[in-house]
């Protein structure tokens, strides 16, 4: 019979900062959303000025009806966690600062009775999740290892989210010490590429480059120029009605559920918004900012070269990013080589490869020699 060892879930808490949708009305943030002085605005020249207004309004009015709370919580639940032990757990830890706050027999009888609960609450869920997997086990016995693991105790079960690099010969477990290294090296990352000579070259020395040439030869009779013109209400409110709400919030704290909710009430203001930095050609400063992480790729994970930086920026700068991105590639589409497939809508290196097979079929249906000469750029 298998047993939970002490040792064996042991993780870490950490302390969360979140919204709390628990007394969210949608009617109610809609209505604070239509009557915010959202035209104040108007009354600065500064672009970011008028983005710092707008995210205060936004602010103000999303905390009041979600607003941010602190929560305790572990890196990573048991497998026989349940929702109902989990309420036991945080009843029993209210009884206990109750009873230290004060020490009176009632507190004490009510925080034996807590701490009563979540133990049996604990034996219910354990008992629970082994009848399950024993009879999910006698449909896949191979499942037996996987499922036992957790409880052995080894140190190999339990993820490590801690980073740990390995540099001039030392392993380096401070997590500052590693953000500055990973700073330093993403930001050097493409240092040398092309040679020390290419970066004493301007733009005029790449004009007989037989590249570019045959660029302006493919282009020779366009006149299409790109112009990014401003947006309209309905395209800003079909943009925040297409967010998707599982995708993580921004430096600026906006979840985007709640833009996607408020889609139509913060469509005119944001029109306003957007505009103004079209017009200006001006990108606010805090929408430049964001929260990046080292995620892993493949290899040795104590090697710094095997992470790739992933940044977090603002929900509401990804929208306009999403809504001139559309006209640049527009503007583009009839400019890209027909047999490009980067920045292309509805092409892929699915589409190419399927492109590259049927020619070469057709090639050998011709009795033909087909030769592939593949590079990474």
């Amino acid at each position: 019979m298998l047993t939970n060892r002490p040792d064996s879930f042991h993780n870490k808490p950490e302390v969360i900062t979140f919204r709390s949708y628990e007394n969210f009305d949608p009617e109610h943030y809609k209505q604070l959303l239509s009557s915010a002085p959202w035209h104040v605005g108007q009354l600065f020249d500064d672009v970011n000025d008028q983005a710092y207004l707008w995210n205060a309004l936004m602010n103000n009015t999303l905390g009041e009806v979600a607003p941010v709370k602190k929560m305790r919580v572990r890196e990573k639940d048991v497998p026989y966690m349940t929702s109902q032990w989990k309420s036991a757990i945080r009843a029993k830890r209210k009884a206990n600062d109750k009873y230290l706050q004060n020490k009176t027999p009632e507190n004490w009888e009510f925080r034996c009775k807590a701490r009563n609960e979540a133990t049996k609450q604990r034996r219910i869920a354990l008992k629970q999740y082994w009848c399950k997997k024993s009879n999910d086990l006698k449909n896949n016995p191979k499942a037996f290892f996987k499922t036992s693991k957790p409880f052995l105790g080894s140190k190999s079960c339990t993820e490590r989210n801690d980073i740990h690099l390995k540099i001039n010969g030392s392993m380096i477990m401070d997590q500052q010490h590693l953000a500055e290294e990973f700073v330093e090296h993403f930001a050097t990352l493409v240092d040398g590429i092309g040679g020390t000579a290419i970066e004493r070259k301007s733009i005029e020395d790449f004009r007989d480059h037989p590249c570019v040439q045959r660029i302006q030869y493919e282009n020779r009779n366009s006149t299409q120029t790109i112009a990014i013109e401003s947006a309209t209400q309905g395209q800003v409110h079909a943009a925040l009605d297409s967010l998707n709400i599982n995708k993580a919030t921004g430096t600026d704290g906006f979840p985007p559920n709640a833009l996607k909710i408020g889609a139509k009430e913060l469509s005119t203001p944001l029109t306003t918004l957007f505009n103004s930095r079209i017009n200006k050609n001006v990108w606010p400063s805090e929408w430049k900012c964001g929260h990046w992480a080292p995620v892993y790729k493949k290899d040795d994970r104590n090697a710094k070269e095997n992470y790739r930086p992933i940044t977090l920026l603002p929900c509401v700068s990804k929208v306009l990013e999403k809504l001139v991105g559309a006209q640049i590639n527009s503007g583009f589409g009839n400019c890209i080589y027909q047999n490009s497939s980067a920045y292309r809508k509805a092409h892929s290196c699915e589409t190419t490869l399927i492109n590259l097979v049927e020619d070469w079929r057709l090639a050998r249906d011709q009795r033909q020699v087909v030769s592939i000469l593949s590079t990474d750029m």
